[in-house]
């Protein structure tokens, strides 16, 4: 099955507000083929020829990879044919002015897309306005607008029924800037579900710490990790390569 993507400007994922109501749905339309795609076994290689450098910078402590979302973002890159190199914390800041400037000319000639993890916003605007290819903000990290954008990936998989209307709940501790970014883009795509205490909702959604969704109905799990086979992709894998596809391709 070959899933195609409109291009997205990687600019607006630096911010959930920068999305239309038309990109966010678009986005969710290519997680829903991918997931027809992992369905079926028919997997495309979209990004086949493409090179993805993940970038650390020097606020990540050493074997942060996987507690980050690099690991995540690595297998999502993959699963779509791009080949991934991690650049060591030397490699990911540099001093402002010429040399900077140098590094990112360099690595837009030898990478096809940034991931930029630990940068300060300042080196991550002068990258990408050197490089000439996408640069992401840590895409896959905690805090990233992506992970409320999953949060919809798993509703739109898992809820069986259209998203107009469902009341959500979120567990308590849940971080509140993840909801306020679940219902932002909710609202723009107007998709008409919300967020509800625990006791009037039809489904809560939790969430591993890893990026991956769960929802469940009455105690009982309506999907997520354990609804799926071995080595399957989840809601998030499925989120992240909608959204390399949408800028990448």
């Amino acid at each position: 099955m070959t899933v195609s993507a409109s291009v997205l400007d990687h600019r607006k994922l630096w911010s959930p507000g920068r999305l239309s109501g038309a990109e966010v749905l678009s986005l969710l339309d290519s997680a829903r083929r991918l997931a027809a795609a992992d369905r079926t076994g028919a997997h495309a290689m979209p990004l086949r020829g493409k090179h993805l450098a993940l970038l650390r910078g020097a606020g990540e402590a050493p074997g942060a990879t996987r507690r980050t979302g690099c690991h995540a973002l690595r297998q999502a890159a993959e699963r779509l044919g791009a080949r991934v190199s991690l650049l060591a914390d030397q490699d990911a800041d540099a001093p402002h002015g010429a040399e900077l400037k140098a590094r990112a000319r360099l690595l837009g000639r030898f990478y096809d897309a940034l991931d930029c993890t630990g940068t300060t916003p300042a080196v991550l605007r002068d990258l990408d306005g050197e490089a000439g290819v996408p640069v992401y903000d840590g895409l896959a990290g905690a805090a990233h607008p992506a992970r409320a954008l999953a949060a919809l990936v798993c509703l739109q998989e898992q809820a069986g029924r259209p998203l107009a209307g469902l009341q959500v709940a979120w567990p308590a501790g849940t971080p509140l800037g993840l909801a306020e970014r679940f219902q932002a883009l909710a609202a723009q795509a107007g998709l008409g579900c919300r967020l509800v205490d625990e006791g009037d909702a039809e489904l809560q959604l939790t969430e591993d710490g890893q990026g991956e969704w769960r929802l469940t109905a009455a105690d009982r799990c309506v999907g997520g990790p354990d609804a799926r086979g071995p080595g399957a992709a989840g809601p998030w894998q499925r989120t992240l390569q909608a959204l390399l596809l949408h800028t990448m391709a």
